[in-house]
């Protein structure tokens, strides 16, 4: 085996990452545990960080996010995973190093599905959906269709809503949307909630955030609390939202008098895979849901500065980054 490997990292230069090759890493500490990932994602999440300086030559910032991969080598002290463990690590937590808590991440060879890495975003999305509080038969509206976003609105379908709108303004995730039984909404068009509210004037029963503090308006302004003021306005009284995007500790302009007065719940945080697991793995493993929908393009690690900038430009809905021996 090779004493280097391949890694995405940004170099300090803003929507820019480079591969490069780092050490291949070892065992340091006796609770230390090395996984050999066959396969990751560009996440939303990644953009954050993409659109700014971060790095530098000298200490790469890298980036890996969704991670799945199986167990290469153990410390002495480790007593909840062994070699051969297949394991799902979902975010990049201090900058490659991961804290697997006992039971959190493993995960049982066997479950197909996995194998893309593409029951990732749907363990967070299916959980997003259930903050809002969600119950077959009610009506959903999802802001935002990028891969979170068109997850929640195919979990919501699978699980028996009413009618679910999709709110955003690539129309190419829109036409994905309504291909899976969603109803578009471009907010380019005209406001999200009067469109919402002129199919379904009592509103829906359950909202779903996808987008986070990234949120633009029409005129293409960030604005960091939009899309949770347009699902306060368009959730209907004693109904639910659930958020699963990104938010700093502190928002402007979100009234929570008026979720108050609505009576409404919201919810939402991390999802830890093994919370759910037991729901959504395995309808993936059966073929019954088919979250790979979403992948738009399947990499080799190599092209990843091309597709980061594709995916920042929108021109792809979900891509698979494939590791092979």
């Amino acid at each position: 085996m090779s004493d280097t490997m391949r890694a995405v990292a940004q170099l300090g230069q803003a929507f820019n990452v480079s591969v490069i090759d780092l050490p291949v890493p070892t065992i340091i500490n006796a609770t230390d545990v090395i996984v050999r990932i066959n396969a990751t994602a560009i996440c939303g999440s990644d953009l954050h960080t993409y659109r700014t300086a971060m790095g530098s030559p000298e200490q790469p910032y890298l980036y890996g996010h969704e991670a799945i991969g199986y167990v290469t080598e153990v410390g002495d002290a480790v007593q909840f995973l062994e070699v051969g463990d297949y394991v799902v690590i979902p975010d990049n937590i201090d900058n490659g190093h991961y804290a697997l808590e006992p039971d959190s991440y493993v995960v049982p060879l066997g479950w197909g599905g996995l194998e893309g890495g593409e029951a990732l975003p749907g363990l967070q999305t299916w959980m997003g959906l259930t903050w809002s509080g969600f119950q077959s038969g009610d009506s959903v509206a999802v802001m935002g269709a990028g891969p979170v976003g068109l997850l929640a609105a195919y979990s919501a379908l699978a699980r028996g809503a009413s009618q679910v709108f999709v709110v955003d303004e690539v129309q190419q995730r829109l036409d994905l949307a309504e291909s899976i039984g969603a109803i578009p909404i471009n907010f380019n068009n005209s406001d999200p909630v009067e469109q919402i509210l002129a199919t379904s004037p009592g509103g829906v029963r359950r909202g779903v955030e996808a987008v986070g503090y990234e949120a633009v308006n029409s005129t293409g302004q960030v604005d960091a609390g939009i899309t949770l003021r347009q699902l306060l306005n368009v959730t209907a009284p004693e109904g639910g939202i659930g958020i699963v995007g990104l938010f700093p500790n502190s928002l402007p302009n979100f009234d929570i008098g008026q979720a108050w007065q609505k009576t409404l719940t919201i919810d939402g945080g991390v999802v830890l895979p093994l919370q759910i697991a037991s729901e959504i793995v395995p309808l993936v493993a059966s073929g019954r849901l088919r979250p790979s929908l979403i992948v738009s393009s399947i990499i080799d690690i190599e092209d990843a500065p091309e597709y980061y900038r594709r995916f920042n430009n929108h021109d792809e809905t979900k891509v698979v980054i494939q590791f092979h021996d």
